[in-house]
């Protein structure tokens, strides 16, 4: 069904496979990734954790729970998920490049909320760095390679707008260019 682009029957095969399965993980994880390439996280999260609790041992599956957190500005679990896939197979470089960008990410827009946009003066991310102890990553030259890395990415800046509109909404109440 997927050759075919039938996205409806695929669908059905799927469901058909995960009630003859209930101990599988695999079809579970088709499901989310189903849902998930129709842009629809929240039951991509769902599918995807049901297939956890079949194979917790599974890094693909949680390299594939911390990118859907990543997409629904979760930042928090998409670290944590990252950081699983990684302790189960130390060598996963999507983990690692998922935790930094998720990092990045968090530790960014909590920048950019306190003190607008970049450049952020070394003593204010040094600060932000220290809500960040069980992640790991407290020196301020690492951050700024991930800023390096990441500044210039479309998709990492989106993130960063909609982070920003978040906290303007959260600190006055509205989003800039939302009439008051």
């Amino acid at each position: 069904y997927r050759d075919a682009k039938d996205s409806k029957n695929e669908r059905r095969a799927l469901e058909r496979w995960v009630d003859t399965s209930p101990d599988d993980p695999s079809p579970r994880i088709l499901v989310a990734r189903n849902h998930a390439a129709r842009g629809d996280f929240k039951s991509a999260l769902r599918a995807a954790y049901e297939a956890s609790r079949r194979a917790p041992e599974d890094p693909d599956i949680h390299v594939f729970l911390a990118a859907s957190h990543l997409e629904l500005d979760d930042y928090d679990m998409a670290m944590d998920h990252s950081d699983i896939a990684h302790r189960i197979d130390p060598g996963r470089a999507d983990a690692q490049q998922l935790f930094e960008a998720a990092f990045y990410v968090s530790a960014a827009s909590t920048l950019r909320c306190a003190e607008g946009p970049d450049p952020w003066q070394r003593r204010d991310v040094e600060g932000v760095l220290a809500s960040y102890l069980q992640e790991g990553v407290r020196n301020v030259d690492v951050f700024y390679g991930f800023h390096e890395r990441f500044k210039d990415d479309a998709t990492v800046k989106r993130r960063l707008e909609r982070a920003a509109r978040r906290c303007e909404k959260e600190v006055h109440g509205n989003a800039p260019g939302e009439d008051e």
